[in-house]
């Protein structure tokens, strides 16, 4: 699996403002007034999901005109009269309706015009490398806008020859990193929790979903410890 995120922001800005070790102690013992409604918008910003075609969605869910629906901080599914649904929950309770839609959705995929061609693992697995390659997408455009406005504000605060206080933007920004990694998480395990349920409902174990959440863990820890390294010269 290619990278979900790329955790830059907090050590682009900590290296270019001052000394990193003392950054981070002042800014995990003193809470700045970091409201800013332009790093809201960015966070707030929905992701949209391109599940494979016969995946059993809710009736009435929100979706884009190239099919992906919408997802909300929680990875809930988001509905066009603006309620959501637990997609683990609409799995439980649809389990049949899936099966169903799924099942043959895959048989399809995998064996042409023959509906009693089994489908395999690796077709199922594959169906969602879009998927997670799309959400990769969403979540790195995010916080590429993230160190644009960081950027912005910095550059601003210079020309107006204000004082630069660089735990205030390692804790601004770090807290908006930290959102955008955490709805992409919950994102991913949307994706990840519809996979296993395609391979149950192919009779094959959820097990075979597990390298995927395994290399997105890995990852993000290897990214993590490299940049507090950075930031705190550890």
């Amino acid at each position: 699996m290619r990278k979900f995120i790329k955790f830059s922001l907090v050590a682009l800005l900590v290296l270019a403002a001052g000394t990193g070790a003392a950054i981070y102690y002042f800014a995990k013992v003193k809470n700045y007034d970091v409201a800013d409604q332009k790093v809201d918008e960015i966070i707030e910003k929905q992701y949209s999901i391109k599940l494979p075609d016969g995946t059993s969605l809710p009736e009435g869910i929100k979706k884009d005109a190239d099919g992906s629906v919408w997802i909300d901080k929680n990875g809930h599914y988001i509905l066009e009269n603006g309620s959501t649904v637990a997609p683990e929950k609409w799995m439980t309770e649809n389990s049949q309706l899936g099966n169903s839609g799924i099942a043959s959705a895959n048989t399809l995929a995998d064996g042409g015009n023959d509906p009693n061609k089994k489908v395999t693992v690796d077709t199922i697995k594959n169906r969602y490398a879009s998927t997670f390659s799309n959400l990769q997408g969403q979540a790195e455009n995010q916080l590429g806008t993230l160190v644009g406005q960081a950027k912005k504000e910095y550059t601003q605060k210079l020309a107006n020859g204000e004082k630069i206080n660089p735990a205030y933007f390692y804790q601004k920004y770090s807290n908006a990193a930290d959102a955008v990694e955490s709805k992409t998480d919950a994102a991913f395990n949307t994706v990840y929790n519809t996979l296993k349920n395609d391979l149950k409902n192919n009779n094959y174990s959820t097990s075979h979903a597990e390298p995927f959440k395994t290399s997105y863990e890995n990852v993000k820890a290897q990214q993590r410890n490299e940049l507090m390294k950075k930031v705190t010269g550890r």
